[in-house]
């Protein structure tokens, strides 16, 4: 349980600026913010899902 934490605490603090700056490169190829969004959200329940699968 404490690895899992720590393992998601880990990936927030380097996710959080990488995708930032993916997330703002991305608009300015596809011309709205909205398309960008919504690949970064399946991306993301995906990679959750995936992990959930591998572990369990």
């Amino acid at each position: 349980m404490i690895g899992g934490a720590v393992a998601g605490r880990i990936g927030a603090v380097i996710g959080a600026p990488c995708g930032a700056g993916v997330r703002g490169a991305r608009p300015h190829a596809m011309g709205r913010d909205l398309p960008a969004a919504l690949i970064e959200d399946g991306m993301s329940v995906g990679g959750a899902v995936l992990i959930v699968i591998m572990f369990t």
